[in-house]
């Protein structure tokens, strides 16, 4: 009887572990979900299948998923069990049976078992494709086999995936493409290309974009100004200032009409209409109506969008399966209070308008809030905070940044990504810098070669700057070597040769002569620099005025500053002096006042150029939300430790009287 009880044990056992097995290879495909600030999974039906635990999580790959547990990344299968324990600095998905991951400042790959396959070593790595994987490790880019093994020499700049036998490279600005015996398949020749997708590539030739076979001749000629790969039959093209699909015919299937569209999957493409996304299916037809903020891609049945800052999953009828919020949800208008940081004893917190601390000062440093969310400093670590001073994302950031358009560029061994609002990671760290979104795009740098090792590198004169939109999906080519972020539709870049220009959200150049110098546009104006001419154009790089001010400002509420003989004033719209030049300094209008600065001291005046609040304070700042930084008390100091020069000052803020809501402190 004890024998077969004994056996009985044995058999549940074993039934057990082969039901387990048995979940976790045969259940169906699983999605990430945020549920109360952790990242789980749901199936097709919107089921949860794998309880939120995880602070970032990403989509299944050859049966694993990568996950992020206190700042560790590791793998877990369909059942939801960690295979990997979390152990990286940083980790991707697995392809052809391995996974990239980084230990500290170097990548490596890991096999679906957690043993090592080939050792960090590695600058930049790709993943494995075709067998072959793209790595960098010094300057110049060369090819690995599954065993580590270098069987391309390192010669490229750089260098993609392997697609369709053939590999894009780059050397000396141009690329081509080499087969996997390094032979040269397609002559090095064009500004840029792509990989080979449903048999073409692709390529931009002569400042236009065409397609290329993978013997190197052209099926449809060069003549768009922006294109992308062929994606079910259908290949994004960009055409007088709309998107729309091209046939393989080079005939247009789609005509142009959408400010954006993604490529199409499973059989819809994620249009944007209106200021809204939808979904279409390849005759043109709207299947999903423009309504949500984002749209991604279709997978499995099921495509992820954004409404605010509620993130849901829709089917292909556009049924919501699942929706949960990400991050602090909006205010009403009108019921959102702003609050303001102060500094109390050497420590930071925040009060309401009314001068109330709301959040008690506790932290070493921070921002002002941004998108409901502040960033602030605890033990040596950045984190974000809500409106209650509640964490929302834990300290755990290197460099700190605000919040744009609900995701935050983060850093991540010596690597730039970003974040969303409940402190997952969604656009992989994989770029030499990053800024902030903006219209629903980003402007990434690769190509620096900087060998970090924690510190700050200088990336200002080393690298190019291109573009991308909310799925990570380059939009513009990296070719830049300064930008600023889009504004109206237009962002400003300076090339190599040190010249500005304006480029819409294509990547096009909208001014026909390149500037000496220029600003961003602000309230639909921006200086320009060109030859001997110093004027403010229109957004159709129009001259509305030439002035001849140094250095004059961005306008705001209808006037601009001016410098003359070394005293500042403001102009307006017609470039119409309306306050003479009479301040040491000055700041921009807001909220119908300006900072100004009189013999050292700084106040407040209104756009007739009268004194609404006296010269008195070392420093001011422009009103928002009714109230006004100001600092009183500046001392200067050298810091007997690191021989650096300080200074330490009184931060108060006083309304629009000029009365102090906060009396400085510090």
């Amino acid at each position: 009887m004890k024998k077969a009880c004994i056996l009985l044990i044995l058999f549940i056992g074993f039934l057990s572990v082969l039901l387990g097995q048995e979940k976790a290879q045969q259940s169906g495909p699983l999605f990430p979900v945020v549920k109360d600030g952790k990242v789980g999974y749901i199936d097709k039906t919107g089921r949860i299948v794998i309880e939120p635990e995880f602070n970032s999580a990403w989509p299944f790959s050859e049966g694993l998923a990568c996950v992020e547990i206190d700042s560790k990344f590791g793998f877990i299968n369909s059942a939801g069990k960690i295979v990997i324990k979390p152990q990286f600095s940083n980790a991707f998905d697995f392809h052809e049976g391995l996974a990239r991951f980084a230990n500290k400042w170097h990548i490596g790959y890991v096999d679906s078992s957690g043993k090592v396959a080939i050792k960090p070593q590695f600058d930049e790595a790709l993943d494995f494709s075709e067998g072959f994987a793209a790595v960098r490790k010094g300057e110049q880019f060369g090819y690995v086999d599954k065993n580590g093994n270098l069987v391309i020499t390192p010669c490229f700049y750089r260098a993609r995936s392997f697609s369709e036998g053939l590999a894009a490279v780059c050397t000396s600005g141009k690329w081509g493409y080499i087969n996997k015996k390094r032979k040269t398949a397609i002559e090095l020749q064009f500004e840029d290309a792509g990989d080979f997708s449903e048999g073409l590539s692709c390529v931009r030739f002569k400042g236009k974009y065409g397609y290329i076979d993978t013997k190197g001749k052209w099926v449809i000629d060069p003549s768009f100004h922006t294109a992308r790969r062929f994606c079910n039959g259908l290949a994004l093209v960009w055409i007088d200032g709309k998107w729309g699909y091209l046939a393989k015919t080079g005939k247009t299937a789609i005509k142009p009409q959408f400010e954006y569209a993604l490529d199409f999957s499973e059989g819809l493409g994620a249009v944007k209409s209106g200021g809204k996304w939808g979904y279409i299916d390849k005759t043109g037809k709207v299947v999903v109506k423009p309504q949500y903020d984002w749209a991604y891609p279709f997978e499995s049945g099921l495509a992820r969008v954004e409404l605010g800052y509620t993130e849901l999953y829709i089917d292909k009828t556009g049924k919501t399966l699942w929706q949960s919020a990400v991050g602090p949800q909006r205010e009403e208008s009108g019921k959102s209070q702003p609050l303001f940081r102060i500094y109390v004893g050497g420590k930071q917190g925040f009060i309401d308008r009314k001068g109330k601390v709301v959040i008690k000062p506790r932290f070493s440093d921070g921002y002002n809030f941004s998108e409901g969310l502040a960033c602030v400093r605890e033990n040596g670590k950045w984190g974000y905070i809500d409106r209650t001073g509640k964490y929302v994302v834990k300290p755990k950031i290197q460099c700190p940044r605000s919040y744009h358009e609900g995701l935050v560029h983060v850093r991540i061994c010596g690597r730039w990504g970003y974040m969303d609002r409940a402190g997952r990671l969604v656009i992989r760290p994989i770029y030499d810098y990053t800024c902030g979104f903006s219209e629903g795009l980003a402007f990434v740098k690769v190509g620096c070669r900087c060998a970090d090792k924690g510190g700050y590198e200088d990336y200002s004169t080393k690298g190019n700057y291109g573009c991308i939109d909310r799925t990570g999906t380059v939009v513009i080519r990296p070719q830049f070597d300064t930008i600023w972020n889009f504004s109206g539709g237009l962002a400003l870049v300076r090339n190599s040769a040190d010249e500005c220009a304006y480029i819409n959200s294509a990547g096009k150049q909208v001014n026909e002569l390149p500037y000496l110098n220029a600003r961003s546009f602000s309230e639909g104006l921006a200086h320009v620099w060109a030859g001997d001419t110093c004027a403010y154009i229109d957004r159709k790089c129009k001259i509305v005025f030439e002035t001849g001010f140094r250095s004059p400002g961005d306008f705001h509420e209808g006037l601009a500053r001016i410098s003359a003989g070394g005293q500042c004033g403001y102009i307006n719209k017609k470039g119409k002096v309306v306050i003479k030049p009479k301040f040491d300094d000055a700041y921009r209008f807001s909220e119908g006042l300006a900072a100004v600065k009189i013999e050292g001291k700084w106040g407040y005046m209104d756009k007739t150029g009268k004194t609404i609040i006296k010269p008195q304070f070392d420093g001011a700042q422009p009103f928002r939300d009714g109230l006004a930084a100001v600092t009183t008390d500046t001392r200067h100091f050298v810091n007997e430790e690191t021989g650096r020069g300080r200074i330490k000052r009184k931060l108060g803020y006083i309304g629009k009287t000029g009365k102090y809501i906060w009396k400085p402190t510090e």
